[in-house]
């Protein structure tokens, strides 16, 4: 019995397919009916749910930091990325945790910088331990040019 004679079943009808036909549709299998869609759409939007509901009852749910903050980092670093020096939007800017909360990191402006999209991907891809003596030097320069007593 080869791939082509194995059945799988839809996520949206649950009903028996062959596998040729059918498709992935959010990395579930589905026999290509719209309807079998919107099933899945509201099971992956419930499942997200869910998963939120658990992070903010474990306590482990962040927001990201806070607008003023965010504002406050995006003035220091002139609204240039700190890695490649490109100035974006500001809108489209990231800001980046030098030490990573989970590693023992904090929301102070001195364990936080700006970076665009594609370095922030970049620096988390790599591993953020190769940029961490980069970026904690510009934010020493930063404080010793008076950032941290403007912020307070």
């Amino acid at each position: 019995m080869g791939q082509q004679n194995r059945k799988v079943i839809c996520a949206g009808c649950y009903q028996k397919f062959n596998v040729l036909e059918t498709s992935l549709y959010r990395k579930k299998r589905f026999c290509g009916n719209n309807s079998c869609k919107l099933i899945i759409d509201s099971k992956v939007k419930n499942s997200n749910y869910r998963k939120q509901q658990r992070k903010l009852q474990n306590g482990t749910f962040r927001a990201g930091v806070n607008p003023g903050l965010r504002t406050q980092v995006l003035d220091r670093d002139s609204k240039i990325c700190k890695l490649c020096h490109h100035g974006i939007d500001s809108k489209k800017m990231q800001i980046h945790h030098i030490i990573p909360l989970s590693d023992g990191g904090d929301d102070t402006i001195n364990n936080l910088i700006t970076l665009c999209a594609q370095c922030h991907s970049d620096v988390h891809k790599e591993g953020y331990h190769y940029y961490v003596n980069t970026f904690k030097s510009y934010t020493k320069e930063m404080e010793k040019a008076g950032w941290s007593e403007r912020v307070r």
